[in-house]
């Protein structure tokens, strides 16, 4: 009876990690290059899933923050805030992968270019 015990919470483990909901990986990379171009990584260090809502970054008043959408799975990013953090440069292309986000807040950095026209891929885009 043990043994029978035992495989059953394994295979009831098993069934609950598979079950975990994980974020788009094109997503994923996406967010990735971004916290690489823009030099995020000690603020933003992605080794585990940007949507778990356990993460640093999940939080309404983190910044960076990073909030998720988990109703369907895969998991898409919805809210990516980078506030004042000193980031300067180009807003890399690899942001218009992020096609569910719906709130991005970039204030107080220093972007040196216009606002692509790929913006108008984040159709879902509410607050800029």
């Amino acid at each position: 009876m043990g043994f029978l015990s035992f495989t059953l919470l394994i295979l009831g483990l098993l069934r609950l990690v598979s079950a975990q909901q994980t974020t788009d990986p094109n997503e994923v990379a996406a967010l990735r290059t971004i916290i690489s171009y823009w030099n995020l990584g000690s603020k933003i260090n992605l080794t585990m899933d940007p949507c778990n809502q356990t993460a640093p970054w999940a939080t309404e008043d983190s910044n960076p923050r990073v909030a998720c959408d988990c109703s369907s799975n895969p998991c898409h990013i919805t809210h990516l805030k980078i506030y004042a953090l000193d980031v300067k440069g180009e807003i890399p292309k690899e942001l218009f992968e992020l096609k569910e986000l719906m709130d991005l807040n970039l204030g107080q950095n220093v972007l040196n270019s216009s606002v692509p026209a790929e913006i108008g891929q984040l159709s879902k885009m509410q607050y800029l």
